[in-house]
């Protein structure tokens, strides 16, 4: 796997992102501002709660991702891409 100086920078940028989301105090997010903090799809967001890769909290029936619980699934993400 050859690893690039642009993917270490978007890794890098998705990281300050959310980062910087944790200095605004910001304790939790939707799906939605999840997906938008790390640059993931929300079907991808979605599919990490299905498959118990992280887990939401429900406020009535609204899925809440804890903004530690979001970079607690970024760092164990693989550090190399799949290959084919």
């Amino acid at each position: 796997m050859k690893i690039t100086l642009g993917i270490v920078l978007q890794e890098i940028l998705k990281l300050a992102d959310l980062i910087e989301h944790r200095k605004s105090d910001k304790m939790s997010f939707s799906i939605e501002e999840a997906a938008d903090a790390c640059g993931y799809s929300r079907d991808t967001i979605r599919a990490a709660i299905r498959n118990h890769d992280m887990t939401a909290r429900y406020a009535n029936s609204k899925p809440v991702i804890l903004a530690t619980e979001l970079q607690d699934w970024l760092t164990s993400l693989p550090t190399e891409a799949p290959t084919k």
